[in-house]
């Protein structure tokens, strides 16, 4: 019940974050200009370009959503495919901490219904 109820906002947040934009630019495509050593500038460009449409985050989410984006390089990865399989707990509160979030069972709830839809989008 409690998934279901708060779950449709942060899906749409993960959505954002991983899935692009209208603009075209998603996390995938500048990852992939890292990996293949874009100049700083570029990846800028294109991540400024993803940031130009702007998505509302309830007020309940936002630590929940805020904790979210500064884990993107912290998702643990299946063997030599680099498939997504879910993200590194320990890094998680370790992130939270630096932040300065109280890593409760609410905001971990809502870390868990942005990770689950990620890793939907992930796998399409």
């Amino acid at each position: 019940m409690y998934r279901r109820r708060v779950g449709k906002k942060l899906k749409d947040a993960a959505e954002y974050y991983y899935g692009g934009t209208k603009t075209g630019v998603s996390e995938k495509l500048i990852q992939e200009l890292r990996d293949k050593g874009a100049p700083d500038e570029v990846i800028e460009q294109y991540e400024a370009r993803r940031r130009k449409d702007d998505f509302y985050v309830y007020p309940e989410n936002e630590t929940a959503v805020r904790l979210f984006s500064r884990l993107s390089s912290q998702w643990h990865r299946a063997g030599m495919t680099a498939l997504r399989t879910g993200l590194n707990y320990p890094a998680v509160e370790v992130t939270a901490r630096a932040l300065g979030i109280e890593l409760s069972e609410d905001v971990f709830l809502r870390l868990q219904i942005l990770e689950q839809e990620a890793l939907r989008i992930f796998n399409e």
